[in-house]
Parts: C-alpha cells; sequence; structure tokens
C-alpha cells in the first residue's frame, strides 16, 4: 500500500520467502536471490514478447525451464535461485498474461522488491541475531 502497485504480491512474498527458507542470510543467499529475479524478468521479456506467437514452443521452453529451476532446487547450493525462480516466473507468466499488463511496472516492481527483500533480510540478521549458532539440517 506504501507504494500503490498492483503487484503488492512480490511486496509480500518475497521477505516471507527469504526469511522462511534460508537458514543463514549471507552474500551467497543475496546473489542468488537478485540475480534470479534479475534472470526471470529477462526470460519473461523473451518468452512473452518474442515466443507468445507460437504457443506450442512458448509452453516447451518455460516447462524446460520449470524444470531447469526444480533441478536446481534438488541439488542444495541453488536451492534459493530454484524456488525464487519458481515461484517468480509463475506470478510473472500470470501478470503478463492480460494484454492491460504495464510490462514495465511489473518487471520493476518485481526487481525493487527483491532489493527490497534483501535489504530487510539483512537488517533483521543484524538487528536480531541467532542467539546460539545454527545446528547443520541431518543427512539423508
Amino acid at each position: 500500500s506504501f507504494y500503490n502497485t498492483s503487484y503488492g504480491v512480490f511486496f509480500v512474498v518475497y521477505p516471507i520467502m527469504l526469511l522462511s527458507l534460508v537458514p543463514a542470510f549471507n552474500r551467497h543467499v543475496a546473489k542468488q536471490f537478485i540475480f534470479s529475479a534479475s534472470l526471470n524478468c529477462v526470460e519473461m521479456v523473451i518468452i512473452i514478447g518474442y515466443l507468445s506467437q507460437w504457443p506450442v514452443i512458448m509452453t516447451l521452453v518455460v516447462f524446460a525451464l520449470y524444470v531447469m529451476r526444480f533441478r536446481f532446487m534438488s541439488k542444495g547450493p541453488l536451492f534459493l535461485f530454484g524456488s525464487m525462480g519458481v515461484v517468480c516466473q509463475s506470478v510473472m507468466l500470470n501478470f503478463m498474461s492480460y494484454p492491460t499488463t504495464n510490462w514495465h511496472t511489473l518487471l520493476f516492481s518485481n526487481i525493487e522488491a527483491s532489493v527490497m527483500a534483501v535489504c530487510l533480510s539483512a537488517l533483521m540478521n543484524y538487528l536480531l541475531p541467532d542467539v546460539e549458532p545454527r545446528k547443520p539440517p541431518p543427512l539423508i
């Protein structure tokens, strides 16, 4: 409501996602998060802007991107990159499918919400540090 944007979902979901999925905030996490948002913006422009006239090819490309993202999620170190890509891609594909959507506002809101989520997470981790060191998750 502060930004008066139609795409407030980014500003709600991204901080929650970043604070709940990441056990420890660091530079690697921040880079994954912002790079994923930026890459998704480029992908959406290509997919919707150029491939929308060929629905079968567009569907195959989107499917391949989802497969790639789920593969990143299963490998471990790039889990956040993959999960952020899945969330971002599904939301942006939905919004961009409407002919009245302003792409510039959508893309800018996505990047701005990502940067804001990273800044808020860094601030929260600085102001509210862990009382005791986190234990690594159990090996499967």
